[in-house]
């Protein structure tokens, strides 16, 4: 019950039109299967020739009487023979360069399925609101994302449609060893089950078992890395490198180790199903050779033989799909949970993106704004606000750390939705929709986006070629342009690294404030902008304030009494109230 309702999550992440492409592998799959089945029979009847030879038995076989129908002349033996054994080696040579080609183009629809289970949560993600999406960690969607959607879909669709082209393989192959001899037939098949039914139960407990495993040291081993790498300067200065190492080592050892068991699950039956085949057929042999003639009972033998080693593989494939069923069912949990979490979420078509400059805001007006806490036995973060603020005012929002400064700006712009109350952005005495508002967003360790200063910089504004006199005017502002040079009369900006470690925690709030300011955002919020400024910049920060604060509204969060008192209002809250509002009268 468990595997169908994990294999029906499964396939609810798959379209209509690409179910309907898994449904060819059916036909596909039966052609194949005939095509092996009948190289199969004809190394049966080589197998029964070649004793025809060496006991010069002379009366003709059922396959041999069937064969030579289909051929336009009577040939001798011999010359039978070699275009029996030429066709098998043919149709087995044709069958798995088929296979082949099918397994690539196979390989290469499980890519694309990865891929777009993968993005269409991406998607889901950052559609959602940053409450939702920073409620877990990094490496959760970084396992969910990269490692899941992977695993989820090489052992769930890939191994349905093993479980059907090999399933139909076995099947066609059974039937037709049924027709030679039914007897043989049921005897394998006996021996068969019995090593499944022994073997099964212990296999699907330990692969799930192993899958539960592999998530968790999988996300371990995850999150020290990116843990690690982040904090180097505090693993160094506290000595704690042997620390995240062992964490490391750990974690990784035990991943290895849970996948080497993985793997082991699947070669132990393998071995035990090639000695079942050969203890069958010679079961079978022993008896056929006692109850009929020794040319029949080599025929059987031969092709059972055949069949059995061939159906190995299929066999194989099947056992692979059954421990990776049990082994995906515990290390797929984390993004069926994000897919859950994150179903509500809105995906916006940005084929036609709003022109958000030419709106002219005049203020953003909170009514009895409140926001509730996940946690239900907890105090509301945000209770009961009420605010204007103007166009043309700089606003501090102040208090200690938990009393909801940050969670108030999110709401201002639009990252998060409040509980109850509401918010309304004002145009010409007309409230509009948020989206409608160009807005800027600058925390305290900004991500950046391109190799260059100028892509991000101009990252907010879309569709527009770069105007790069406006950002030298605005780096001038931001005391950064040590970032640009001139080149043969071209200005041209200095790269950033990827991971963004060539440039300090200082540059890179710079950046981004003025990418808020090349974007023309009516709203802007700056959460802790000085925290990494030294006095210098944090006078060019102040200064670029005053000049561009007339047609915007500027939030800034912080703890900086210098900052604070270059406000026109402050906001002080405590414990989710605002507790205190005034109008700066320091600020000139």
């Amino acid at each position: 019950m468990k595997t169908r309702k994990f294999i029906n999550q499964t396939l609810d992440l798959v379209t209509s039109k690409d179910k309907k492409k898994l449904l060819i592998a059916i036909p596909v799959s039966i052609l194949l299967s005939l095509l092996d089945l009948l190289g199969v029979i004809l190394l049966g009847t080589l197998g029964t020739f070649s004793f025809k030879l060496l006991s010069g038995d002379t009366k003709p076989t059922r396959l041999e009487l069937i064969l030579k129908s289909f051929l336009p002349m009577e040939l001798p033996q011999i010359n039978f023979m070699i275009i029996i054994s030429v066709s098998a080696i043919a149709l087995l040579i044709l069958k798995t360069l088929s296979q082949l080609y099918f397994n690539f183009k196979l390989s290469r629809f499980l890519a694309e399925q990865e891929s777009i289970i993968s993005i269409n949560l991406f998607q889901k993600i950052l559609h959602s609101n940053s409450r939702k999406v920073l409620s877990s960690s990094v490496t959760e969607y970084q396992y969910a994302l990269l490692t899941g959607s992977a695993r989820l879909v090489s052992s769930v669709l890939g191994g349905l449609l093993t479980a059907f082209t090999d399933g139909i393989n076995i099947l066609i192959m059974g039937f037709f060893a049924f027709l030679i001899s039914p007897a043989a037939f049921f005897g394998t098949l006996f021996v068969f089950l019995i090593v499944y039914f022994l073997s099964g139960r212990f296999i699907k407990n330990k692969a799930e078992e192993y899958g539960y495993q592999s998530q968790k040291y999988s996300m371990i081993a995850h999150g020290s890395v990116v843990e690690s790498i982040r904090g180097f300067k505090e693993l160094k200065v506290y000595d704690k490198v042997g620390e995240a190492i062992n964490t490391f080592s750990s974690a990784r050892s035990n991943l290895s180790l849970i996948n080497q068991k993985t793997s082991w699950l699947s070669t132990v039956l393998k071995y035990v199903f090639e000695i079942s085949i050969l203890i069958s057929a010679m079961a079978c042999g022993a008896i056929l050779i006692l109850t009929t003639d020794a040319r029949k009972t080599i025929t059987i033998v031969v092709i059972f033989l055949a069949m059995g080693f061939r159906l190995i593989p299929s066999i194989q494939r099947l056992i692979n799909v059954f421990i990776g069923f049990r082994v995906i069912i515990g290390s797929s949990q984390q993004l069926f949970y994000f897919n859950e979490k994150f179903n509500d979420s809105f995906v916006e078509n940005n084929t036609h993106p709003i022109d958000k400059k030419n709106n002219t805001l005049e203020s953003i007006i909170l009514s009895d704004v409140s926001l509730e806490n996940p946690d239900k036995t907890k105090r509301p973060i945000l209770s009961n606000i009420n605010l204007e603020l103007k166009i043309g005012n700089v606003v501090a929002l102040i208090g200690q750390s938990g009393s909801g400064k940050t969670s108030l700006a999110d709401l201002i712009i639009g990252l998060n939705a409040p509980t109850s109350g509401e918010i309304s952005y004002n145009i010409q005495g007309q409230a509009i929709d948020s989206k409608f508002i160009s807005k800027g967003y600058v925390n305290q360790n900004p991500a950046m986006y391109g190799e260059s200063l100028f892509e991000n910089i101009s990252f907010g504004v879309r569709n527009k070629p770069i105007d790069v006199e406006k950002i030298v005017e605005i780096l001038k502002n931001l005391n950064l342009t040590d970032f640009i040079r001139v080149d043969e009369g071209l200005i041209k900006s200095r790269e950033i690294s990827i991971d963004s470690t060539n440039i300090s925690g200082g540059e890179k709030q710079r950046i981004a404030i003025a990418r808020a300011l090349y974007a023309d955002s009516k709203v802007i919020v700056l959460d802790e902008p000085s925290s990494a400024l030294d006095k210098v910049s944090q006078g060019l920060l102040i200064n670029a304030i005053k000049k561009i604060k007339q047609n915007r509204i500027i939030i800034i969060i912080t703890h900086s009494d210098r900052l604070t008192s270059e406000c026109d209002y402050v906001i002080e809250l405590k414990s989710g109230r605002v507790i205190n509002k005034y109008k700066n009268i320091n600020y000139s």
